[in-house]
């Protein structure tokens, strides 16, 4: 996951999974950040294609991330749930205080503005 600075809105997420967890195209993703209720966010998944094998899928948008700025700006714990809740999907967990033993494809990379 990658927190970006960005001059229109101040503040963009991309996940890069860097496996299989969507197809391409619009999707819906949960986020659980640290104690709070569970959040759906609208998404763009982007995918490549191996020659026939099974796509990877590169990387995950987000796109209503006003939703998501403030919390996971101070977050500890990020869960992202590949899908609307309840429906069977990949996981990927993060805990931001011991970036040594979180996942390769979730990094916190800028401080959000308040």
């Amino acid at each position: 996951m990658n927190l970006y600075c960005h001059s229109s809105n101040g503040f963009r997420l991309l996940i890069f999974p860097k496996h299989f967890v969507l197809s391409e195209g619009e999707t819906k993703i949960t986020l659980k950040i640290d104690d709070q209720a569970p959040i759906v966010m609208e998404a763009n998944a982007f995918a490549d294609d191996d020659g026939g094998k099974a796509p990877d899928t590169d990387v995950v948008v987000p796109l209503n991330t006003d939703l998501v700025e403030r919390a996971i700006g101070a977050a500890h714990h990020v869960t992202v749930h590949y899908a609307p809740p309840g429906v069977p999907a990949a996981d990927a967990a993060f805990t931001f205080e011991d970036m040594a033993s979180g996942q390769a494809e979730m990094l916190k990379v800028c401080p959000v503005g308040h």
